[in-house]
C-alpha cells in the first residue's frame, strides 16, 4: 500500500498504478510505501521506502515538527547540493504534524550493518570508503557547516551502476552552520 506524502493523513493506495490513475502523487511526486518496515528509525524521525511518479526509488525521512533540528536539517541539505559522497535532498515539504525529506534512496545499508556482515574490509576498500568520507566532510566544511555526529549508523553505502560501492554522508539533523574564525 502507498500512502500519498502530499496531504496529512493521506490516501492509501492499493498499487503504485492506483497512485499514478489518481494523479495525487504528481503534486508532490512521490508516494510512500506504508506497508513496508522503516528503512531506519532514529531518535527524531523515521526514514521509508518512497517511489517517485516516474518509477524510480526515493527515501522518504519524515521528522515530528516539535523535534530538534527539524527544519533545519532540510536548509542544510538544501545548501550541500552535488556532491556525490553527501546524500542528495531532491524536496521536502511540511504537513501539520510533520517536516518530510524526499532523498536519494541509498541502495545499500548504513557502514555499521555493512561492516558487521562484511567483517574485515580490504585494504583498498578501506581506502577508498576514508577518502570518500573525508571527501564528504571537507566538503561540509567548505559549504559553512559541521556535521557533529559522522557515525557508522549515519553512513550509507549504496552501489553505483557498474557494482562499485560508494559511501554517502547522510543524517544532517544535528548539523550545525560554522564560520570564518
Amino acid at each position: 500500500a502507498y500512502r500519498y506524502v502530499h496531504e496529512e493523513g493521506g490516501h492509501t493506495a492499493r498499487s503504485l498504478e492506483e497512485v499514478e490513475v489518481c494523479g495525487a502523487a504528481r503534486v508532490r511526486g512521490c508516494a510512500v510505501d506504508v506497508a513496508a518496515p522503516y528503512l531506519g528509525q532514529g531518535a527524531f524521525g523515521t526514514v521509508r521506502r518512497g517511489v517517485l511518479a516516474s518509477g524510480a526509488q526515493c527515501a522518504v525521512k519524515s521528522v515530528p515538527k516539535s523535534a530538534f533540528g527539524a527544519l533545519e536539517e532540510v536548509r542544510t541539505l538544501s545548501l550541500l547540493r552535488g556532491h556525490a559522497n553527501v546524500t542528495q535532498l531532491w524536496d521536502s515539504f511540511e504537513t501539520p504534524s510533520g517536516v518530510h525529506s524526499v532523498m536519494e534512496f541509498c541502495t545499500g545499508c548504513d557502514l555499521d550493518t555493512y561492516l558487521k556482515s562484511a567483517g574485515t574490509l580490504s585494504d583498498a576498500l578501506a581506502a577508498q570508503f576514508m577518502a570518500e568520507l573525508l571527501s564528504a566532510v571537507g566538503f561540509v566544511h567548505l559549504q559553512g557547516f559541521v556535521h557533529c555526529d559522522v557515525k557508522p549508523r549515519n553512513i550509507m553505502i549504496s552501489w553505483d551502476d557498474d557494482g562499485t560501492e560508494v559511501l554517502k554522508l547522510g543524517d544532517f539533523g544535528l548539523a550545525l552552520p560554522c564560520g570564518p574564525e
